[in-house]
């Protein structure tokens, strides 16, 4: 037979530490710390991530010119003007000493 003691995981938020005649945790207790811990190594992670700004800066370069190309889609060679900037970034990337 499987005791109530057994059942309870100790590890839990609010148990390990909790006194005798101290109520037991509560569900919602217990999710709301595991979201506050989780929440708080989210930020962390952003926040150390060297990384972060320049993800977010090539993503609105990329919807500008995504936005550019709906704009002249139907008036102008779209196929050939991104085919020939693509090029031209592509060579003063490696001026640059990117390895693409």
């Amino acid at each position: 037979m499987v005791k109530l003691k057994d059942l309870l995981n100790e590890v839990a938020s609010g148990y390990k530490n909790r006194q005798f005649g101290d109520p037991l945790p509560t569900l919602a207790d217990v999710t709301k710390e595991y979201q506050k811990k989780h929440q708080e190594l989210k930020e962390e992670t952003l926040e150390e991530s060297p990384d972060n700004d320049l993800y977010r800066s090539f993503k609105a370069i990329n919807n500008d010119i995504v936005r550019i190309i709906n704009k002249f889609g139907k008036k102008a060679d779209v196929d050939k003007a991104l085919h020939t900037w693509m090029v031209g970034l592509q060579a003063s990337l490696k001026k640059m000493g990117y390895k693409l």
